[in-house]
């Protein structure tokens, strides 16, 4: 049986866009998965303070479920599992944006980053909140399979 190898490496460290209410942006430090000889973008590392995320934690997340996914947050560690649940229990999901508060659109919940060369072979975010009870979430994933299957899923719940 062919061995899964997931390894880790970061780039060159860059400076972000400052806010207008700074002089300088921060110094953001790329960190990568390599899968099957693929580079995938995984998060952004803040060299200037204290991290809003467990880089070492969303590594070892990846490293469980073969570079598949991760959570950023949201209560449910799987999102297969989320959406069994707010099917189960009829909520509904939802997404703010540009147009305001959107239910159950399947689109706004997806946000493909497939075709930038800074992601390497891209991933996508899905994200949201749900609407009954106030329950924000967002995953990265990189399997294309998974997201298919995941858009499916929500669109029964509709």
């Amino acid at each position: 049986m062919n061995d899964l190898k997931i390894t880790f490496f970061e780039k060159e460290v860059f400076e972000s866009i400052p806010l207008p209410t700074h002089e300088r942006g921060s110094m953001l430090i790329p960190v990568f998965m390599m899968k099957d000889g693929d580079e995938f973008f995984v998060i952004n590392r803040n060299q200037d303070k204290e991290e809003h995320y467990d880089t070492e934690h969303i590594k070892m997340e990846l490293i469980e479920n073969k570079g598949v996914y991760f959570k950023f947050y949201g209560i449910f560690d799987n999102p297969y599992s989320l959406v069994k649940w707010v099917k189960e229990k009829k909520y509904s999901f939802e997404c703010s944006g540009k147009s305001g508060r959107v239910f159950n659109d399947v689109k706004s919940l997806f946000r493909d980053r497939g075709n930038d060369e800074r992601y390497g072979k891209g991933f996508v975010d899905f994200g949201g909140n749900i609407r009954e009870v106030s329950c924000a979430f967002q995953y990265r994933i990189y399997d294309i399979a998974m997201v298919d299957t995941l858009k499916e899923q929500i669109k029964k719940t509709a």
